[in-house]
């Protein structure tokens, strides 16, 4: 397991590398006015366009942001919580359940991510693979790396999640609940600002 997880994490720093930064800096997907709230973001496929928005939560959400992180693909429903870890450790994605569903009201969404508590197991998912698998970026109008989003500032014009389409590749059940096939093919690319709407969606859980 240690192996493939190797395997699959070089891949996807390779594929960084691959990453169409000068097509999308030619046509630049500016955000101005925007609170991120609002924001809609696309990453078009052959099989159809993967939207990304920030949901707000009625009272807080969990993680290094005030905001869940919501990805659309063709097939399923993608929710997450940004992290931002200590040092030069950077931002991630930790999946977690859909927080709109009731069971979410009292306590929050649950992760869908088991925590390590036998570091000795080798057949256990580490959770700092994970996370460095799922780093989470967002990007200004010159493709300089800024932080992560909060509730009610602008919206950034540009995303890069490089690791998640390689999980979506291989897992994406582990990081939805939605029923859907074995792949969940994602291209490599930005996510770019496309559309504010005129209101915010519904708040989430808790």
């Amino acid at each position: 397991m240690t192996i493939r997880h190797f395997s699959r994490a070089a891949s996807a720093a390779l594929g960084i590398c691959l990453v169409p930064f000068a097509a999308h800096a030619a046509a630049p997907a500016d955000a101005p006015g925007c609170p991120v709230e609002r924001a809609v973001y696309e990453l078009p496929s052959e099989d159809g366009v993967f939207r990304a928005q920030f949901i707000t939560a009625r009272y807080a959400a969990f993680g290094g942001s005030n905001l869940y992180f919501r990805m659309v693909s063709p097939q399923r429903t993608y929710w997450f919580t940004m992290d931002s870890s200590n040092g030069y450790g950077g931002y991630s994605l930790n999946p977690i359940s859909d927080p709109y569903l009731p069971e979410a009201e009292e306590d929050g969404p649950r992760g869908l991510i088991e925590y390590i508590t036998d570091w000795d197991d080798p057949n256990i998912v580490v959770q700092a693979e994970r996370d460095a698998r799922l780093s989470f970026y967002t990007l200004d109008i010159d493709l300089n790396f800024i932080g992560l989003p909060q509730k009610g500032e602008p919206a950034m014009p540009y995303l890069m999640a490089p690791e998640l389409g390689l999980e979506l590749w291989y897992a994406p059940s582990e990081l939805s609940e939605d029923e859907g096939p074995e792949r969940d093919p994602m291209p490599r690319g930005l996510f770019r600002f496309t559309e504010c709407l005129a209101d915010i969606p519904p708040p989430a859980f808790p």
